[in-house]
């Protein structure tokens, strides 16, 4: 199986309650979170669902967060991210290469 560009629209219904982005079955090895320039407010990419403000990114709209694993033997999957907004609706859009299983 060969690698595949994919994109993930993940939209935050209710401020303060995060939602992750996907399942172990969505693997890579670097990705790119954005907020749509069309959000009115912060976007947070964090690690878990109960997330520290300290253990959390804040992405003003428009802005991009970029993750790589050194090596590339590794990998991320989109089950260790979640997406939390200031505003009800607000998206965050991720954009990856799923690596081959």
């Amino acid at each position: 199986m060969r690698a595949s560009f994919e994109i993930i629209n993940k939209a935050v219904t209710t401020a303060g309650t995060p939602v992750v982005f996907g399942t172990d079955q969505h693997r890579f090895t670097s990705c790119l979170f954005r907020a749509p320039s069309t959000n009115t407010d912060k976007v947070y990419v964090q690690k878990s669902s109960t997330a520290q403000t300290v253990e959390r990114i804040p992405l003003e709209p428009g802005e991009s967060i970029p993750f790589t694993v050194p090596g590339g033997s590794d990998f991320l999957d989109l089950s260790q991210f979640y997406a939390d907004a200031a505003v009800n609706g607000e998206r965050v859009v991720g954009f990856y290469v799923k690596a081959r299983k």
